[in-house]
């Protein structure tokens, strides 16, 4: 063919050609950026999973620990009593002041209240009775998205219980829309509750701090409810999980 008969593209041929290039090109682009929301978004499910997991793990194992070492554990002159001594029946062990100041008794739950709970034990195992406390706190606080799930470990002093001085929380799960715990005596019986008894009655016996009642407990089952960070490409809603642990109390 001779170069003065041979004809190039037309503008009009250049811009269909450019058209359905952008349209391939914005069609590979949407699909990659979809691609790796779906990745952020699913790398962001598993953190907040592992985070809340990890938490009530650690909360399962503290309360295991909880009421170790107590008084069973000591002859009675490692709290004072005179030699050949035995710890009085009354007032009840639980109740017993020189008992519950001690740095070598932990009394186990020490109180229960709506946001939280604080318990006694040695959960390092390392010899020192330790005041523990789980709270949830709505915010703000700096660093965190809150509502979160805070803990607190500081050694026991010679004072009550639930008068223990001093706290160094930490936040161990971000995110927390609900958080509730029941606790069941050895008959399954309900001791103390976050949840209202159905249908309508009352929460049980909120705040506790009784001693001879929360002696009573067996069982504490925590249920909580934690949500992403971000909008989910596929429900437009923030993804949402649900964790149980059930943790039997060696009162």
């Amino acid at each position: 063919m001779d170069a003065r008969t041979a004809r190039g593209f037309s503008l009009i041929e250049l811009l269909v050609v450019m058209a359905i290039l952008m349209l391939v090109l914005g069609t590979v682009f949407t699909y990659i950026a979809t691609m790796q929301r779906r990745y952020t978004q699913e790398e962001e499910r598993t953190d907040m999973f592992q985070q809340a997991r990890e938490a009530l793990d650690q909360m399962a194992r503290d309360l295991h620990e909880a009421g170790y070492p107590n008084y069973r554990q000591y002859a009675a002159t490692v709290f004072g009593f005179p030699p050949g001594a035995v710890i009085p029946a009354a007032p009840a062990p639980q109740d017993n002041p020189v008992l519950r100041t001690s740095i070598r008794n932990a009394v186990g739950l020490a109180s229960l209240a709506t946001t939280g709970f604080i318990f006694e034990g040695d959960v390092d195992q390392n010899g020192t009775v330790d005041s523990v406390r789980y709270r949830v706190i709505p915010g703000p606080l700096a660093g965190f998205d809150c509502p979160c799930l805070q803990r607190s470990q500081m050694p026991k002093v010679a004072v009550d219980p639930t008068a223990q001085p001093g706290t160094n929380w930490q936040v161990v799960v971000e995110n927390v829309i609900d958080f509730n715990f029941t606790a069941y005596d050895s008959s399954g019986a309900v001791v103390s509750s976050t949840l209202a008894a159905p249908p309508t009655a009352p929460q049980v016996a909120l705040p506790n701090t009784n001693a001879t009642s929360l002696m009573n407990v067996e069982t504490l089952e925590v249920r909580m409810n934690v949500q992403g960070d971000r909008v989910e490409i596929d429900t437009g809603q923030r993804a949402q999980s649900s964790f149980v642990v059930t943790s039997r109390l060696p009162n």
